[in-house]
């Protein structure tokens, strides 16, 4: 075991995964596709050395998820400031 832990195989297999779990409560964020991605990150970086971020990322990153867009946005990706089109009006495209 002595020889495992001096090879340093044990740390090449250590780094990957501290950095996961560090990372935990963002990658979860992302799968769920939490509302507010960044803040959750930033949690997780600034305030997980100080062990209370980490369970608040972690918290956060089960908060509530995006809306998918609905309607015409879904469809355009956009949604047009004039909807239905009014030929009178000067901006008409």
């Amino acid at each position: 075991m002595r020889e495992l832990a001096d090879s340093g195989v044990l740390q090449l297999l250590a780094v990957p995964v501290l950095v996961v779990v560090f990372l935990l409560p963002t990658l979860i964020g992302l799968v769920r596709g939490v509302d507010q991605l960044a803040l959750v990150f930033l949690v997780n970086l600034i305030g997980a050395p100080a062990l209370i971020g980490w369970p608040a990322a972690l918290f956060l990153a089960f908060g509530p998820r995006r809306q998918p867009p609905t309607g015409r946005q879904a469809f355009h990706g956009h949604q047009s400031r004039h909807w239905p089109a009014q030929p009178g009006r000067s901006d008409w495209r």
